[in-house]
């Protein structure tokens, strides 16, 4: 990340070694900080529950499952 920076990290996957744990690993090594996404729809998408300011959209009929983080540097 470039200082002052965002970056969206998404994976398509709802495993959290995939996410919360390689956020884990590299967001102190990168000096980078969650943000909660801001957008209104992701209130209304069925979630499982993840690491605080992070998204994860629980697969079912209509959505594949995803993750998702806003990284601010």
């Amino acid at each position: 990340l470039s200082k002052g920076g965002t970056l969206v990290y998404s994976t398509c996957s709802v495993l959290k070694q995939e996410n919360e744990e390689m956020l884990r690993k590299v967001l102190p090594r990168a000096g980078g900080t969650l943000v909660p996404p801001q957008a209104e729809f992701l209130s209304r998408l069925p979630r499982l529950k993840s690491a605080p300011d992070t998204v994860t959209v629980c697969p079912d009929g209509l959505f594949e499952g995803f993750f998702l983080a806003v990284i601010r540097k």
